[in-house]
């Protein structure tokens, strides 16, 4: 992206950027799932991007949900989500 923006004069550069921004559909996906009623225990899972997996993937079970929000929410929209 940035190649193609600084190639072009600066008053299109940041046009393009904004425009190339626009059009990205990649977002980071997690859940929160309830996996048995009478324990309450939730499992987290993120989806993949990987090309071979492309599917949910379960990062961590527990009974406490708000443990969980805790360890997992805070990486939602930041480059740590996917590590």
């Amino acid at each position: 992206m940035m190649e193609i923006a600084s190639s072009v004069p600066d008053r299109d550069s940041a046009r393009i950027r904004e425009a190339i921004a626009q059009s990205l559909s990649y977002s980071p996906m997690m859940q929160f799932v309830l996996q048995a009623a009478q324990t309450r225990e939730f499992v987290v899972k993120r989806w993949c991007f990987l090309g071979s997996v492309n599917d949910w993937i379960s990062l961590d079970r527990s009974t406490d949900l708000k443990a969980l929000v805790k360890k997992y929410g805070c990486h939602s929209g930041k480059e740590s989500f996917y590590v």
